[in-house]
């Protein structure tokens, strides 16, 4: 029999294994890429090749594409074909490969997101106005014009950006989570660490996210918050706003501030 030329894997991508793979794969590679490294790393290169060589990689791939993925792949690997199984055994571990959603659940994450988008409009201003100038601006809680060698609050930015007049001396953390500046006026000598929420985060966000953490606290919240009468639940805007972060926000006298 003659022997199919074996090639190596595009640079666009290696699979952690030693195997190569063979022409019959290269085949479908560019318009399957995402498909066929979900399968190549549940089951490596051999078993795709030889998957490949008796003619059904495509199809196989096609499958998963179209949403019938652990089920279509587990059909490929245990069946008794030429060559027997790919795999031995009778039972298979499903690779972790994404479902495509129905329209029904595209509807319903779309609900969620617009009323997650209501509720930021109705409770970005709910902060009472010293401490929202406190965490944005780096102003007293109390009022007055800030001490230049003595600074005081700022925990969270506006539009990426802080206040003209701080100098950040030292970061501890990536901007984008929850991380801690030290900082002082450009014109004073004192300095403050500071814990910030993530740079991007925008500021209505901030400002909502520490209303659904004290809906009740008065020194926090201009008006209490019923949290049930909100478009959706807390959770979900805080998914929402959140980006699959976990932040954990604490309050210390009259200030609030996120934790590393």
């Amino acid at each position: 029999m003659e022997k199919r030329a074996l090639r190596q894997l595009p640079t666009w991508r290696r699979v952690p294994s030693r195997s190569t793979t063979s022409g019959a794969l290269s085949a479908v590679l560019d318009d399957q890429r995402a498909p066929l490294l979900a399968l190549q790393g549940a089951v490596g290169n051999q078993a795709v090749q030889r998957l490949a060589e008796r003619g059904r990689l495509a199809g196989t791939l096609a499958s998963i594409r179209a949403g019938l993925g652990n089920q279509a792949l587990q059909r490929a690997l245990a069946d008794d074909g030429p060559g027997g199984p790919l795999v031995d055994g009778a039972s298979v571990a499903a690779p972790a490969l994404q479902r495509v959603k129905t329209p029904e659940e595209r509807a319903k994450k779309q609900r969620r997101v617009a009323g997650a988008q209501v509720v930021i409009g109705e409770l970005k201003d709910k902060l009472k106005g010293g401490l929202k100038s406190h965490i944005f601006d780096a102003t007293p809680v109390g009022g007055g014009a800030p001490d230049k060698n003595d600074p005081t609050g700022l925990h969270a930015y506006k539009n990426g950006k802080l206040p003209d007049f701080v100098s950040v001396q030292a970061t501890e953390g990536s901007t984008s989570k929850v991380h801690q500046i030290t900082w002082k006026h450009k014109q004073g000598s004192g300095t403050k660490a500071s814990t910030m929420f993530p740079s991007w985060m925008p500021a209505d966000h901030v400002a909502t996210l520490i209303a659904l953490r004290f809906p009740e606290d008065t020194g926090v919240v201009s008006e209490k918050i019923e949290l049930t009468e909100l478009a959706v639940p807390k959770e979900d805007v805080k998914t929402y706003i959140q980006h699959g972060m976990d932040i954990t926000i604490a309050k210390s006298g009259d200030t609030v501030y996120p934790t590393m």
